[in-house]
C-alpha cells in the first residue's frame, strides 16, 4: 500500500481530538502531523493505528530570529518546518540541517520556488510543502489559474529531484482526504504516482531518524548508549544477516550453458511474447463508484442537485468537452445509508475521484465524500 501522510493539521480547542483521528482512520490514512503540539503530549494518543506526528512551523522575516528559535525547539517536535515568508529566509532555511520542511505560501510560490531553491533542497533533502487548499476553498474563484501555478513550480521541483509534499491545510476534521484522491490530483497536474510515492517514503525515513534523535538513549548524532536489551537484538540481528549470505553463497546460479535445447526454445518464446506490445483499447468502458457522504450535521442530500453539483465541478475544471466525454451520472443515493453509485467512463476515472475530493459543501454546509469502492460492473459494486 502507498503510504500518505497529511502533513499539516491545525487542533482547535472546540473539536475534540478524537473526531480528527476518527475521520483519519475511515479515510484509512497512514498518518497526519498536527501543528504546535509537542511530542510529550501527543505519547497518549500514540497508541491508535494512525501515526500522530508533532510538528512546530516557525516564521520570521529575519534569519537570526529563525536561528534563535530553530535551536529552543529542535529537541521537542518530530518535525520543524519553516515558512518561507521571503526568498532570502528560504535559502538560507533549506541550508540548515534541522530543518525538515519549508512551508511556501500560495502568495508567495512564484516568487520562492525557483531552480537554484530546488538544486539546493535537492542537495539537502529538505522538503518543499505546497498547500492545495486553495483548490477546496470556494472563496478562491479562479482553480484554473492555481493549478497552472502549481503545474509550474513543481516543474522546477521535478527538474531538479527536489523532495515535496502536498497538503491539504486540514483545519476541520472534514477537511481531511485519502490517499488516492491525492494522487489522482497529482496525476492530473502532472506528478508520477511513482515520484509521490517516493517522496512520501522519504518523509518515512526522516521520522525515524528523527525520532531516533527525541529518544533518551541518544548523547549526540550517531553517538547511542545502548541497554542490554538492545544490545541482544543487535548481535541477533548481525548473526541473522550472516546466515542469510551464506544460504545465498550455497544456492545455486542458472547457467544458459547448462540447459537442453528444448529449455532454451520454451525461454526464447516467453521472451518473445512478452516483448510483443498489447493492442490499444480505445473504447470507452464504463466504471461504478461507490461513495459515502460524512457530514457532522444532520442535513438530508437531494439526487437531482448532487447530480447537478458533480457536473457543474466538473465542468468547472475540464469544461464542457470534458465532462461530456466523463459520462457522469448518479445511479442511486441513500439518505438512511448515506451512500450512493456514481458511473463514469474508465477514462475519467482519476478526474472523478478528484472531483469528489474537492466537494466540500452542499447547500452551505461542510460534506466529505469519501470513495468506498470502484468496479467494472453494476453487479460486482451492488455486491458489497
Amino acid at each position: 500500500m502507498k503510504p500518505y501522510y497529511e502533513s499539516y493539521v491545525i487542533c482547535h480547542k472546540e473539536i475534540p481530538l478524537e473526531e480528527y483521528i476518527e475521520i483519519a482512520t475511515n479515510l484509512k490514512l497512514k498518518g497526519f502531523v498536527i501543528e504546535g503540539k509537542e511530542n510529550k503530549q501527543l505519547k497518549a494518543e500514540k497508541s491508535t493505528k494512525t501515526q500522530i506526528i508533532s510538528r512546530k512551523t516557525l516564521s520570521s522575516h529575519s534569519v537570526n530570529s529563525i536561528r534563535k528559535l530553530l535551536a529552543q525547539n529542535r529537541f521537542h517536535y518530530e518535525l520543524l518546518a519553516v515558512e518561507g515568508t521571503n526568498y532570502q529566509v528560504a535559502q538560507w532555511v533549506a541550508k540548515d540541517n534541522r530543518v525538515d520542511i519549508i512551508r511556501v505560501p500560495s502568495r508567495n510560490m512564484r516568487k520562492i520556488i525557483t531552480p537554484q531553491l530546488a538544486s539546493v533542497t535537492a542537495e539537502c533533502q529538505t522538503f518543499i510543502e505546497l498547500d492545495l487548499q486553495p483548490l477546496f476553498d470556494k472563496k478562491f474563484s479562479n482553480n484554473s489559474f492555481y493549478f497552472r501555478l502549481l503545474r509550474e513550480s513543481l516543474n522546477t521541483i521535478l527538474l531538479k529531484r527536489a523532495p515535496f509534499l502536498l497538503t491539504c491545510s486540514v483545519a476541520h476534521p472534514l477537511d481531511f482526504r485519502d490517499r488516492r484522491m491525492i494522487y489522482s490530483l497529482a496525476e492530473i497536474i502532472g506528478i508520477p504516482s511513482r515520484v509521490l510515492n517516493d517522496n512520501y517514503q522519504l518523509l518515512t525515513q526522516r521520522l525515524k531518524t528523527n525520532r531516533e534523535k527525541l529518544a533518551r538513549e541518544i548523547i549526540a548524532p550517531g553517538i547511542k548508549v545502548l541497554t542490554k536489551k538492545a544490545q541482544k537484538n543487535e548481535k541477533i540481528k548481525k548473526t541473522d544477516l550472516k546466515e542469510k549470505e551464506w544460504k545465498e553463497k550455497d544456492q545455486p546460479s542458472l547457467e544458459l550453458e547448462s540447459l537442453t535445447e528444448e529449455e532454451l526454445k520454451q525461454l526464447t518464446k516467453s521472451i518473445s511474447i512478452a516483448e510483443q506490445e498489447l493492442p490499444i483499447l480505445t473504447l470507452e468502458r464504463p466504471r461504478y463508484i461507490s461513495f459515502e457522504a460524512i457530514t457532522t450535521d444532520n442535513i438530508s442530500l437531494d439526487k437531482k442537485k448532487l447530480q447537478q453539483l458533480f457536473w457543474s465541478k466538473f465542468s468547472e475544471l475540464f469544461g464542457t468537452v470534458g465532462s461530456s466525454k466523463a459520462g457522469l451520472y448518479l445511479l442511486d443515493f441513500s439518505n438512511k445509508t448515506m451512500t450512493g453509485i456514481l458511473r463514469c467512463s474508465h477514462m475519467a476515472l482519476q478526474a472523478t475521484r478528484v472531483i469528489l475530493g474537492l466537494i466540500t459543501e452542499y447547500q452551505e454546509k461542510r460534506i466529505l465524500l469519501k470513495i468506498n469502492r470502484v468496479s467494472g460492473t453494476l453487479k460486482g459494486i451492488r455486491k458489497e
